[in-house]
C-alpha cells in the first residue's frame, strides 16, 4: 500500500515565515535608504537623493506585496532579485557621474539581492552570481576615484556570512519538515487517513477531559475479501473510516485499532450518549451500499474509564462487550 501524501504544514509555515522575513527586510531597506536620500540632499547631490528616494519607495511598494498571498512567493522572489539588480547597476553609473561613493549602495544592494537569492534558489547558482557581481563590483569601483575599494572587502565576508547563514537555515528547515512527516507517519494509518494504534495509546495515556471508550469490530470482514478481493475490502474500510469521522464531533476521536478494528475515544459522561452516537454510526454503515459487496455490519462494546483503574483497562472491558455483541446478533453496541 503506497503512504497517502501526507499535510506539509511546516513548509507552509515556514513560508509565512520567510514573507514576513522578507516584509522586515523590504521595510529595513525602505529606512536606510530614506535616510541617504537625507543624506544626500544635505550633501546638495540631488541624482543620489533623487535615486535613494525612489528606491525608499519602491521598496516600500515591495513591502506591503509581501502580505498578500494571491502572489506567489517564487514570484515575489524572482521580480525583487530582478529590481535589486537593475538598482545596483543604476548605483553604480550614478555614483561614477554622481561623483560620490559605491561603497554603501553596493552594501545595500548586495546584501539584499544575496539573502534573495541564498532563500529561494539553489546555493550554487546563487554564490556564483553574487561572486559574479560581487566581482564586477570591485573591478568597476577601481575605475572611480570616489569609491572606497577596500571598504568593499568587508562586503565579501558579509556575503559569505549571508551565503552561509542561508544554506543552513534551509537545511534545518528541511530536516525538521521532513522529521515531522515522519513523526505524523508513525501516528497516522497510511490507509485510512486515521490516527492509528500508536496514537490511540498515546492519546489514552492522557485521556483528560474524555469519558468513555468504544470498540468496534467489522462483522464478517474475512467474507467481505473473500468476495470483493482485498483491494475491495481496503475501499470498504476507507469508506467506514470516513463515515465515523464524519458523525464524530471534537473532543471525540477515532482510531484505527487494527485490521477491521476501530477506536472511539468520547468526551460524553452518560452511557446512553455514548450509545446513540455508536448506534448512530452502525445504522450509516449498514446502510452503506457499495457495488459487489454485501451488506455491511459492525458490532461494538463501550465502556467508561470510570469503570476500571486504567484506561488500558476500561478498553478491555470494552473488548469484553464486543465479544458479547458478536455472540448475541451483531450489528450493535453493548455497553455497561
Amino acid at each position: 500500500m503506497v503512504p497517502r501524501p501526507l499535510p506539509t504544514s511546516s513548509l507552509v509555515e515556514f513560508e509565512g515565515q520567510r514573507r514576513q522575513g522578507y516584509a522586515v527586510g523590504a521595510l529595513s531597506a525602505t529606512i536606510i535608504q530614506f535616510l541617504l536620500g537625507l543624506v544626500y540632499v544635505k550633501a546638495a547631490n540631488h541624482q543620489a537623493s533623487a535615486l535613494a528616494f525612489s528606491g525608499a519607495a519602491l521598496c516600500l511598494i515591495i513591502t506591503g506585496l509581501m502580505f498578500l498571498p494571491q502572489i506567489p512567493l517564487w514570484v515575489l522572489n524572482v521580480a525583487g532579485c530582478l529590481l535589486v539588480t537593475l538598482w545596483l547597476v543604476l548605483d553604480f553609473f550614478q555614483s561614477l557621474l554622481g561623483g560620490y561613493s559605491f561603497t554603501h549602495a553596493a552594501t545595500l544592494d548586495l546584501a539584499i539581492l544575496a539573502v534573495l537569492l541564498f532563500s529561494s534558489f539553489a546555493a550554487r547558482p546563487s554564490a556564483w552570481l553574487i561572486g559574479g557581481l560581487y566581482s564586477l563590483s570591485l573591478v568597476g569601483a577601481m575605475f572611480n576615484r570616489h569609491t572606497d575599494v577596500m571598504g568593499l572587502f568587508p562586503l565579501g565576508l558579509l556575503l559569505l556570512m549571508i551565503g552561509l547563514m542561508s544554506v543552513y537555515s534551509s537545511r534545518l528547515t528541511t530536516e525538521r519538515a521532513r522529521n515531522e512527516w515522519l513523526a505524523e507517519l508513525a501516528f497516522t494509518d497510511t490507509l485510512t487517513g486515521l490516527p492509528n494504534r500508536h496514537a490511540a495509546n498515546v492519546a489514552l495515556l492522557d485521556a483528560g477531559k474524555m469519558s468513555a471508550v468504544v470498540l468496534l469490530d467489522m462483522d464478517h470482514f474475512k467474507k467481505i475479501n473473500e468476495q470483493v478481493g482485498h483491494l475491495g475490502g481496503d475501499h470498504v474500510l476507507i469508506q467506514v473510516s470516513a463515515i465515523m469521522r464524519d458523525e464524530l464531533k471534537t473532543p471525540d476521536r477515532v482510531f484505527r485499532w487494527g485490521g477491521q478494528e476501530f477506536l472511539l475515544l468520547l468526551g460524553t459522561a452518560e452511557m446512553g450518549q455514548v450509545e446513540q452516537i455508536t448506534n448512530t454510526i452502525l445504522a450509516r454503515i449498514h446502510a452503506l451500499q457499495l457495488t459487489e459487496c454485501p451488506r455491511l455490519s459492525l458490532s461494538a462494546g463501550a465502556a467508561h474509564l470510570s469503570e476500571a483503574d486504567t484506561p488500558e483497562e476500561a478498553v478491555g472491558l470494552a473488548d469484553q462487550r464486543l465479544y458479547t455483541a458478536k455472540t448475541t446478533g451483531r450489528n450493535k453496541v453493548v455497553g455497561r
